[in-house]
């Protein structure tokens, strides 16, 4: 089976090449994650798999998740959601995911009965297990720079976009988060870091590959490699 290649949000992202995973899609299936949509056009690029496992983040971008739903020529083979979003799937990609249980140190049997992994990258992970991969590469995994950038504001525990800021820390293109988004407090010590103990654990009971190409001092569970040497694989 093909390699998969888990693209989460962090700053480590920016240094993809693109160019690469489009060259070479026939041996690399790649996983994005929530508001990095905005970049595929841009970058004339769809990556394998599409979701989001956020119900706030999802709610607020369930119009544009749905543009993409609709639109049969960007190749997305398959969307994961939760079963919050109302949409309508008329080429037979979406997966609704309905979430029962939180943390428990098990792969899901279905989409029907999900055991939450805490974060969209790690459930990302689980969907991959799920999906038959055993050689997983992450990248974007970076940690959190601050839980409230300056242009947000925190309204009843959730944040909103004041502006849409000149810098984003924590994320590797400025507007990820543009001015009126509503998103969580990122609390990555509550939801991100447990997550992904989880997937090491999963990724040691059941042998799994796992490379990490991000931050090598923020999630230490995996061997990390270079991009250079990852892209090295492929030639």
């Amino acid at each position: 089976m093909k390699t998969l290649l888990i693209i989460c949000n962090g700053p480590s992202t920016q240094q993809l090449n693109w160019d690469f995973l489009k060259k070479n899609k026939n041996k690399i299936d790649t996983f994005c994650l929530n508001s990095s949509y905005k970049k595929f056009e841009k970058l004339g690029f769809y990556p394998t798999y599409f979701g989001c496992f956020d119900r706030i983040v999802g709610k607020f971008h369930e119009k544009e998740f749905q543009k993409l739903l609709l639109n049969k020529n960007n190749n997305i083979k398959k969307f994961f959601f939760l079963n919050n979003l109302n949409l309508t799937d008329p080429y037979k990609r979406l997966k609704l995911i309905h979430l029962k249980t939180q943390g428990k140190l098990e792969i899901s049997k279905s989409f029907i009965n999900f055991n939450n992994w805490l974060n969209s990258g790690s459930n990302s992970f689980q969907i991959g297990l799920m999906l038959g991969y055993r050689k997983i590469y992450l990248i974007g995994v970076d940690g959190y720079k601050t839980n409230i950038i300056p242009e947000a504001t925190k309204i009843n525990n959730k944040l909103v976009m004041k502006e849409t800021p000149k810098t984003n820390v924590n994320y590797w293109f400025n507007d990820y988060q543009e001015k009126g988004e509503i998103f969580n407090v990122p609390n990555q010590h509550i939801y991100h870091v447990p997550g992904w103990k989880i997937c090491a654990y999963i990724s040691h009971k059941y042998k799994i590959n796992v490379f990490n190409l991000s931050n090598k001092n923020y999630i230490r569970y995996f061997k990390f490699k270079t991009l250079k040497e990852f892209y090295k694989k492929f030639i």
